[in-house]
């Protein structure tokens, strides 16, 4: 396998030249897209055939930090969200945390929301540009005016009612959530 292009990834998640992108292809208007399409390219696509499917690699939906590492160990990927739950009916999993390299000055916050009867691949919320991620206070503040809004899976429960503040992570309350 081709080594990981970590500059073209981190360019088009940063949107260097988004404005050409969208011209030559509208669909990457959509934030969800856009991610696909920079691990496509940081996989080397160069515009014909399947992009890469990030989400199909492995059926560990919920452990987007072993993704990135495995994909490239520049890549480094802190959660700021983790909330898993589900029952016999149905799966889920929210998660954000910021993206980062070695290898880049860009930094992102990515949002990655899974259940059961519905998907979104990752996406870019927040770009970050030289390493100037905002503080923990500060990001802190940002994650849960987000998941004061999202439900989480079936159950309609607001993703911040189902989680605490833990070492600098919200995670689950208990150890299963129904």
């Amino acid at each position: 396998m081709k080594k990981f292009n970590v500059d073209s990834f981190f360019n088009i998640l940063a949107k260097v030249e988004y404005k050409s992108l969208v011209k030559q292809r509208p669909i990457l208007k959509s934030p969800e897209t856009l991610f696909s399409f920079a691990l496509a390219k940081g996989y080397g696509f160069q515009g014909k055939g399947l992009w890469y499917d990030f989400l199909d690699e492995d059926d560990e939906f919920e452990n987007i930090g072993k993704k990135f590492k495995n994909i490239d160990k520049y890549l480094i990927y802190k959660p700021l969200v983790k909330i898993k739950g589900g029952d016999e009916d149905w799966n889920a999993f929210f998660e954000i945390g910021i993206l980062s390299s070695k290898k880049n000055d860009f930094s992102f916050m990515i949002y990655n929301h899974f259940n059961s009867s519905s998907t979104e691949s990752p996406k870019v919320i927040q770009i970050y540009k030289n390493k100037k991620v905002p503080t923990f206070p500060e990001l802190k503040k940002y994650v849960m005016t987000i998941i004061e809004k999202v439900n989480f899976g079936p159950t309609r429960i607001k993703v911040s009612k189902l989680g605490v503040w833990k070492k600098n992570v919200f995670i689950n309350k208990f150890n299963h959530v129904a």
